[in-house]
Parts: C-alpha cells; sequence; structure tokens
C-alpha cells in the first residue's frame, strides 16, 4: 500500500493547485494563520522558548544560468575574448553603482522595503501581484522615495520568528487573537502601538479534505453529501475501505500538528462539530465529553502524518501516493457536508513605521483591485465577498472546475460554516486530543565523535544537541516510546536504569517519569570523543525499529515510528555498510504509510549534504542543516512530526 495519506485537510487552493499539475509542485516553506476581528481570542500552544530565537528559512538561492551555447566557429577564443569584455564592462558598471549609491533601480536610490510574511497557502498568488506592484514605483508618501514590498512565506505562529515583519498574512483571522494575547502576556504587543489591528481581507477561501478521485468517487463524489461523519465512520472501521467493495486497506489520515497548525487544529474542531452536531458552537462541556475524546480517538489512529508544515505533507501525498495506490493522478477536493471553515486570508500591518504603513496599505488596495482579484481565481483562490460577482467557473486561466478536483457552485451559502470557539474551548479540544493521541516510538541517533566538541561562538557542538534532545525528551507525551542510540568509534544504545525487559522489547522504552528523568541525564553525560560509526548506527537503528514495528503488527498495535539522526561528519568507522548506497539500499523503501520516517540533520559543514537528504528521502523523512543556534528548533519541529 502506498505511503502518503489517503486524504488530509487542506485549503480548496492546494487541492485544486496540485490537481492542475501532472507533477507535484515542490513547496520549500511554511504556513501563517490568524483570526475574524469577531472572533474570540485563544490560548496559544507553547513554542520555542523565549531566550531561543530561531530564523526562519529564507526561499533557497537561485540556480546558476546555464551556459550558454557557443555556436561560433572558434568557440574557444572568442568565448575567452567575450568573458573578458563582459566582465570588464560588469565590473565598470558596478563601481559606477556603487559610487553613486545605485542599486538595482537607476531611476534613483534604492526603494524602501516593507517584509511581508505570508501563510503559502497563497505564495503563488502573492508573488505574482508583488512583483506587478513593485514595478509600478509606488511613491512613499511625504517621500520623494520609492516603495517596495518584500514577500517570505512561512508557519502559522509569527511569535516563532527571530524579528517580527512589517506585515503578517495569515491564512485566516483565527491565529490574530492568539498572537495577540501571547504578546500581552509576555508583556510585549504584536500591532505597533498595541492598537486595535489594522486588518482586512484580501482573499477567500475554504478549507476541507483532499483525497483522491477514485476513493472520493467511491464515497459518492461529487454527487453526494460527504461529511467529516463519514471520514470518522471509516477511520472507525476495522475493514477499512472494504465497506465500499475496495481493496485500500484501512484509511490513512494526515494532518498538521494541531498546537502548530491552522488546518490541524480546524481539524480537530470539525470531527468534534461533527459528532456533537451542536446548535451553535463548540462548548467546553462539549470537548470534554467522552464523544469527542471517540471522534478524536478514531481519527488519531488513522492519523500517519503529522508536522508543522501542511503544504510538506500535501507533497508527500502526490509524490508517493499518486504513483503506487492509483493509475489516474488526481487529488478531489471535498467540501465536508456537516460543515468547515472559511478562511479570509487577512494582511495585517504591524510595524509603526509611518513610510512603511504607507507602502502596505498601498499594497494592501492593490491586491484588492479588481485586476488582482481575478488573479485569485486563476490560482485557486476566491476574491473577497466585495468582489463575489467575478465568475469562479468562467473567468479566463480559472483553475475552479471539476477537472482540477473542485466545484464551483459550492460556497458559504451552501457549505455550512463552523464557528470558532472560544479560548478555553480550544484549549480543552487540544488537551482532549493530547490523551487519545497515537503513540509514537522516537529513536535519537546522536553523534558523540571527537569532531562534536568543536566551538561556534563559544559554544561546542556536543552541548547544543545536548540541550536540543533534552527538549525534545521533555515535550514527549506520557504514552509514548523513548530511545537513544549514542555513537562515536562504535554504537550504544541508552536503556533506563534498572531495565529489565530486552533491548528489542519496545516495553522497555515506555516514557515513564524515570526514564524521562534517566535520558535527560545520560544525555546531560554525553563526552565528544572518537571516531564517525555513521552508517552501521543507522542501520541498527533501522533494525531496531522494523523489529518494533513488526511485533505491534503481529499483536494488532497502531504507533507511529521514527528516527532522527544527527551527524557533524561523514562515516569513518563502519565494518557492515562501507557507503551510503549500501546503507540507502537496506532501509524500507517508504512505501507503506506505516514505516518509520527517519529525518537527518547536518551539523556543520563537514557533512555529505546528499548521502544524509537521500537517506532521509528514502523514509519519506528530510534533510536539515543543523548548527548551535538553530538546532534547538529543529528538535522541536521534528517533535511535532510524530
Amino acid at each position: 500500500m502506498a505511503d502518503s495519506t489517503d486524504n488530509k485537510f487542506v485549503t480548496e487552493q492546494e487541492a485544486a493547485a496540485m490537481a492542475s499539475f501532472s507533477v507535484a509542485p515542490t513547496v520549500t516553506s511554511t504556513t501563517l494563520s490568524s483570526v475574524p476581528s469577531s472572533a474570540p481570542p485563544y490560548s496559544l500552544p507553547p513554542t520555542v522558548p523565549p531566550s531561543v530565537n530561531p530564523p526562519y528559512n529564507a526561499p533557497p538561492p537561485p540556480l546558476p544560468h546555464p551556459n550558454p551555447v557557443d555556436r561560433n566557429v572558434n568557440p574557444r577564443r572568442k568565448r575567452l575574448i567575450w568573458i573578458i569584455v563582459i566582465g570588464v564592462v560588469v565590473l565598470i558598471v558596478a563601481i559606477i553603482l556603487i559610487a553613486l549609491g545605485v542599486t538595482g533601480n537607476l531611476g534613483g536610490p534604492k526603494p524602501l522595503t516593507a517584509t511581508i510574511f505570508s501563510a503559502n497557502t497563497k505564495q503563488t498568488w502573492m508573488g505574482i501581484i508583488a512583483d506587478s506592484f513593485n514595478k509600478t514605483g509606488v511613491q512613499v508618501d511625504n517621500s520623494n522615495q520609492k516603495g517596495a514590498v518584500s514577500i517570505n512565506f512561512g508557519g502559522s505562529n509569527v511569535s516563532t520568528l527571530a524579528s517580527l515583519p512589517d506585515a503578517w498574512s495569515p491564512q485566516n483571522f483565527l491565529w490574530v487573537s492568539q498572537v495577540s494575547d501571547q504578546f500581552k502576556a509576555n508583556g510585549s504587543v504584536l500591532f505597533s502601538g498595541g492598537g486595535s489591528p489594522d486588518c482586512k481581507e484580501i482573499a477567500f477561501s475554504p478549507v476541507g479534505i483532499a483525497m483522491w478521485k477514485p476513493m472520493a468517487e467511491a464515497l459518492g463524489w461529487p454527487s453526494a453529501n460527504i461529511g467529516w461523519k463519514d471520514i470518522l465512520e471509516l477511520a472507525g472501521n476495522s475493514t477499512g475501505w472494504s465497506k465500499y467493495g475496495k481493496p485500500w486497506g484501512a484509511l490513512r489520515f494526515g494532518h498538521g500538528q494541531p498546537e502548530f497548525s491552522n488546518t490541524g487544529r480546524l481539524t480537530l474542531l470539525a470531527a468534534i462539530y461533527a459528532l456533537t452536531t451542536p446548535t451553535g458552537g463548540i462548548t467546553t462541556t462539549e470537548a470534554n465529553a467522552p464523544a469527542a475524546s471517540a471522534a478524536l480517538q478514531k481519527l488519531s489512529n488513522s492519523v500517519q502524518h503529522m508536522g508543522t508544515i501542511d503544504t510538506d505533507l500535501l507533497d508527500l501525498m502526490a509524490k508517493r501516493g499518486l504513483t503506487y495506490l492509483h493509475a489516474v493522478k488526481r487529488l478531489v477536493f471535498i467540501y465536508p457536508s456537516d460543515g468547515t471553515f472559511w478562511s479570509e486570508n487577512p494582511l495585517c500591518i504591524l510595524t509603526g513605521d509611518a513610510q512603511k504603513i504607507s507602502i502596505l496599505k498601498k499594497f494592501r488596495d492593490f491586491a484588492l483591485t479588481r485586476e488582482s482579484q481575478v488573479k485569485l481565481v486563476q490560482n485557486g483562490l476566491r476574491p473577497v465577498r466585495a468582489f463575489s460577482d467575478i465568475s469562479l467557473s468562467s473567468t479566463s486561466g480559472s483553475l475552479f472546475s471539476q477537472t482540477n478536483g473542485v466545484l464551483p457552485d459550492k460556497n458559504i451559502e451552501n457549505v455550512k460554516q463552523i464557528p470558532y470557539p472560544s479560548a478555553e474551548t480550544m484549549q480543552a479540544v487540544i488537551n482532549t486530543w493530547k490523551s487519545v493521541k497515537k503513540p509514537s516510538v522516537s529513536l535519537l541517533v546522536i553523534d558523540t565523535s571527537g569532531s562534536m566538541s568543536s566551538r561556534t561562538n563559544g559554544v561546542t557542538s556536543i552541548s547544543a544537541v545536548q540541550s536540543a534532545a533534552t527538549a525534545y525528551v521533555s515535550q514527549m507525551l506520557p504514552q509514548d516510546y523513548l530511545v537513544i542510540l549514542q555513537f562515536s568509534t562504535s554504537g550504544r544504545i541508552l536503556t533506563p536504569a534498572g531495565a529489565t525487559g530486552s533491548a528489542t522489547n519496545i516495553s522497555t522504552y515506555a516514557l515513564t517519569p524515570a526514564w524521562r528523568s534517566g535520558a535527560i541525564k545520560q544525555i546531560g553525560d554525553f563526552l565528544a570523543d572518537g571516531n564517525t560509526l555513521l552508517y552501521d548506527s543507522i542501520s541498527q537503528a533501522s533494525d531496531l525499529m522494523n523489529g518494533f514495528r513488526t511485533a505491534d503488527k503481529a499483536a494488532g498495535i497502531n504507533r507511529n515510528y521514527g528516527i532522527i539522526v544527527m551527524t557533524d561528519g561523514k562515516d569513518t568507522a563502519s565494518t557492515k555498510y562501507k557507503s551510503s548506497t549500501q546503507l540507502t539500499d537496506s532501509l524500507p523503501d517508504g512505501s507503506e504509510s506505516d514505516q518509520f520516517h527517519m529525518y537527518t540533520i547536518g551539523f556543520g559543514d563537514d557533512i555529505d549534504e546528499n548521502e544524509l537528504r537521500v537517506i532521509a528521502n528514502r523514509t519519506n523523512g528530510k534533510f536539515y542543516r543543523g548548527n548551535v543556534l538553530n538546532i534547538l528548533s529543529l528538535y522541536q519541529q521534528l517533535s511535532l512530526e510524530f
């Protein structure tokens, strides 16, 4: 059975965009979110400790331009001449521009740039209109200077950034009150001056369920009413898809981590709403009721993937599930008949700088022109309600069609809108989910070779990793399992003090309070010494985790399995595997959704990034580049994957 999920809670735009490409587009960023001005405040989940300021990932540098084809009869001589001539000209021009203080705009000084952090749901559209806006050469109020905007795309919680942008455009209004309240609790303000939020919606979209077309058709798509209740009943059915006469096994679902992901949180709310059918919004009583626990447990048991980045899950679903599960490469979007959430995609101005406010307001007005709103439809998003007369189906270049898996006739009038709950209720939902979440098995593979004693800004690599691993262990849930494999010249699996069970028995690693504190102490005792037994240690971790999974399947037990490998160098000591190719071929091929996922962290500059990336991709994991500044946030992010 293919790895990837059968379905996932996503925005309509994500489903339409994926369906309109024969090959899934690569997603390189994170996601943001927020709350209608009428929505109540919420309490935020814990984030990176206040002392830590992890930078968000900048977009990758552009690829080098390919060498031009030389069509001359004597190419070597003429190419050399032209390279010399062009090089001299470029150097002269560069010197002149630097002397004049001109960069990128020959008509005057460099424009004043206002920064925006946006949800990646509207990344393509915002990139297009930002480019158009910047080309207009907008004038900054009360100044002769030109203005421009620069947009980065990232996660649902702007408070995790090292520094605030000038403006923020989350997916919906759900997070505005939450983040604002968190800032107030920390004695600071999100909006400059502490005034009312300056937010206006710039796009409109529902969230729903992305599913492979044959599966959706088995449920009756596109004509049948398909709701969350149907999905939960399927998730709780021991025979899975055979209920519909299909050989697809159990339902496999994916959603973002609810404490950080917008759609993850909305998934939990929608599931409870569908089964409790409240007359108004969900209350704390309903969130704490057995029915809510039952709904979330059904959902949790079917979940194979989480994480803070919603689009990573959708990307993986397209890459794996399409190839292995169905010949027809098509996702469709299900509008839950028992209710869903409609996102307003506000653009909120955070800065107090008058000139940047001027730029941002002009950009927001530009986004709300009819021309820009038409471009929304061409990129899978809906216009704001003030432009509801723009046709979803007949606009030239529109992605809204049944062919692309979305239904233009669905709207807020015929797809029920679920109201947002109170802050207390939202926290109760999160707590209920934590209590019933499917257990995870985490295996931390940690390099303690001699090179880990190197220092950066006075901090040793080993001490930075010790702090990060300690934080990871501290935030694991009581129902989880923890295994730690320390390696240098040889490998060593840490075990709880006084453990009597077999080192290959998963029950030995149940995260009791004693094992949690014992593991933290043993991590603190690590010393950097010896060589790097990388390949054989990864193999040992793989064999151990595969053994856990095999035993669990035989016993009918359902868990998530994840391995995190951290190393600062290349293999120097392995004897079983002499190359990364041999090792990679021995790992699970990622064809089954309940296999373990291996994430690799390359620490420092002496790693082989390509081999670590290949190893991670093999198991549907991901490679990260680490250093003493970001290692804590990396481990925290990875703890949300399982």
